[in-house]
């Protein structure tokens, strides 16, 4: 096990996650889009699990989990931990 990540997008390096391989970075996580164009992070749905993603300007959350970063489809993921993330779809 390594205790270094690849971001996806940027190929920036960053500390690790063991179930969570390859997430995007926090630079990158910025330019995360849905399908109409907005800006969009994943969250968590509930104690019991589940990701979302939330539209940042109006707080709406969106149904699914896929969004984009420069064309490119991704999904948001949560960590065993807790904290979510976006890898590749």
């Amino acid at each position: 096990m390594t205790d270094k990540s690849t971001c996806p997008v940027c190929n920036t390096e960053q500390p690790a996650v063991p179930d969570v391989p390859d997430y995007v970075c926090m630079t990158c996580l910025k330019k995360a889009i849905d399908t109409r164009g907005r800006h969009v992070e994943p969250y968590n749905v509930g104690v019991s699990g589940g990701v979302q993603l939330l539209v940042e300007e109006t707080g709406e959350a969106i149904s699914g989990d896929i969004c984009f970063i420069e064309g490119a489809q991704f999904k948001g993921v949560e960590s065993r931990m807790g904290p979510t993330f976006l890898v590749r779809a």
